[in-house]
Parts: C-alpha cells; sequence; structure tokens
C-alpha cells in the first residue's frame, strides 16, 4: 500500500492545527490565520486545500469522529467479551491516558455549539452523532442480552451518550469534573444499572 498523498497529508496537518486552536480559543478565534500559522503553513497554501473555514470544520468533525473509533479499536483488542467491548468504547470517549486528546474534547464541543448556527455543519454533527449512537446501542444490546436483563438497549445508548456529551461540556468549561473520573464512573454506573435490573 503506497503513502499517503501530499494533499492527505496537508489536509490533515491543517485539520488538526484547526483542533489545537479550537482548543485553545474557540469557533471564533480559530481565524483561517490562526490555522496556517499552526500548521506552519502560509495563508495561501491553506486555501490551495480547503475554500474556507467552513470547509475545515466539517473535515474536522470526521477527523474527530476518526480519532474516537481509531482509539476504540486499539482499546477493544486489548478487552475481552461483551463487557469489555463497551467498556473500551466508553474509554475511547472519556478516558484520559493511551490515545487521549483532550484538545479534541475541547474542539467537539465548540462544533457543537456552531451546529447550532450552520445548517450544513448541523446535519453533518448530527449523522455523528446518530452513528456514534448506533454503535453504542450495538455494544449495549448483547451486554443486556447476556445479563438477561429487559432494559432498552437504545433508550440506554442515548442516556449513556448524554452522559457523556455532559461530561464534555463540564470538564471544558468548569472544574466540576475531576480529571480522570469521568471514564470510571460512567462504567461504575452502567454495571450498577444493568446488576440493578438482573435483581428484579
Amino acid at each position: 500500500m503506497g503513502r499517503p498523498s501530499n494533499a492527505v497529508q496537508r489536509r490533515l496537518q491543517i485539520v488538526d492545527a484547526t483542533l489545537r486552536v479550537m482548543a485553545r480559543t474557540g469557533f471564533d478565534g480559530a481565524s483561517v490565520q490562526a490555522i496556517a500559522k499552526e500548521a506552519g503553513l502560509s495563508a495561501g497554501l491553506l486555501h490551495h486545500h480547503f475554500d474556507n473555514k467552513s470547509q475545515i470544520l466539517h473535515a474536522l468533525l470526521d477527523h474527530l469522529e476518526g480519532l474516537a473509533r481509531a482509539r476504540h479499536e486499539a482499546l477493544a483488542a486489548r478487552r475481552r467479551g461483551d463487557w469489555g467491548r463497551l467498556e473500551a468504547w466508553i474509554d475511547a470517549h472519556l478516558a484520559v491516558g493511551e490515545g487521549a486528546r483532550p484538545e479534541a474534547t475541547a474542539a467537539w464541543v465548540w462544533i457543537g455549539a456552531q451546529a447550532l448556527k450552520d445548517e450544513a455543519l448541523r446535519a453533518r454533527y448530527q449523522a455523528v452523532v446518530q452513528r456514534r449512537l448506533d454503535e453504542l446501542t450495538a455494544l449495549l444490546d448483547p451486554v443486556l442480552r447476556a445479563q438477561e436483563v429487559r432494559l432498552d438497549a437504545h433508550a440506554l445508548a442515548v442516556t449513556t451518550l448524554a452522559t457523556i456529551e455532559g461530561y464534555y461540556q463540564l470538564a471544558t468549561s468548569t472544574a466540576v469534573v475531576d480529571p480522570g473520573s469521568a471514564a470510571p464512573q460512567l462504567r461504575r454506573w452502567l454495571r450498577r444499572t444493568v446488576g440493578g435490573q438482573r435483581r428484579r
């Protein structure tokens, strides 16, 4: 398999620079000039790869989805069973440590805020969220069936995903969430929820 083209590498360089700038300064502070400077490129070269900031933002959304998926695959490869794969997914989205990108969390929050104002971005953002929800539902379903628990996997996935989104918002804007606490707390909550239903 050949190496990625220079254009692909440049686009990734620009998108990753956007991630870092947005994490520090938010959407409005992530000007084309600031992104180009962070990427070590001229603004003209940046415009050669992306027509405008909106295109960069769409590519960043795809990049963030890819980062989470790759981290889940890496973590799941070292876990066993249905619970292990589910907990690897939670860790891929919340845990600190290997493969964590805290700046990605801040960028995700900013993209969500911008999606409220940008219809095209909102449609793309909703599609990414729906894929995350589908993945989580598919991971929860075998766990619930194996435990013989009569919980709705989709409803539990919605609650779990909403909790993750809440952690993102609080972690980026307040000091309420202790660093490193989100993933283990959510894993424990899920085990208690499923275990509590099983005893009924």
